[in-house]
């Protein structure tokens, strides 16, 4: 089996009352691609920044997930920073950049159309309209998706 994971893929500045990091490479597909990928195969389709490396990129080739679905754009990626509450239930957003993401249209390399199932991420305000376009080059694959984040 494998699954397709269409999303997010951005950098994260996270503070917590146990630590704060300033730029860690984060989004809503980014950890379901990771997560899924210790059960399965995974073909992941998302954009980034010219400011995405190769050593950022790494999380993705240690693990069973397919990136040739990531695409490249000029300019900045996606950055969410936010802050989180003494028992990590509650979160305060500081900082939402769409960037690159913010003209984020999937494109499906052939290879990944026959996935048997497919998680959509839900990341802002033109998903709609972005999962719809995704979800036309399927014919009977099952969907999934979820929040990435809540508006706070």
């Amino acid at each position: 089996m494998s699954l397709l994971v269409v999303g997010s893929v951005a950098f994260d500045a996270i503070e917590s009352p146990y630590g704060k990091v300033d730029r860690i490479v984060g989004g809503a597909a980014t950890y379901f691609a990771v997560a899924a990928s210790f059960f399965t195969h995974v073909n992941l389709v998302g954009i980034v920044g010219d400011d995405f490396s190769e050593k950022d990129g790494s999380i993705f080739q240690r693990r069973k997930i397919d990136t040739a679905g990531l695409e490249r754009a000029p300019g900045k990626s996606f950055f969410w920073a936010g802050k989180y509450s003494q028992h990590l239930n509650e979160r305060e957003t500081l900082v939402t950049d769409l960037n690159v993401f913010a003209n984020f249209n999937p494109k499906l390399p052939e290879k990944f159309r026959n996935s048997k199932h497919v998680f959509l991420d839900r990341t802002h305000s033109r998903r709609t309209s972005r999962n719809a376009k995704a979800r036309r080059h399927f014919d009977d694959q099952r969907f999934g998706n979820a929040p990435a984040f809540q508006r706070t």
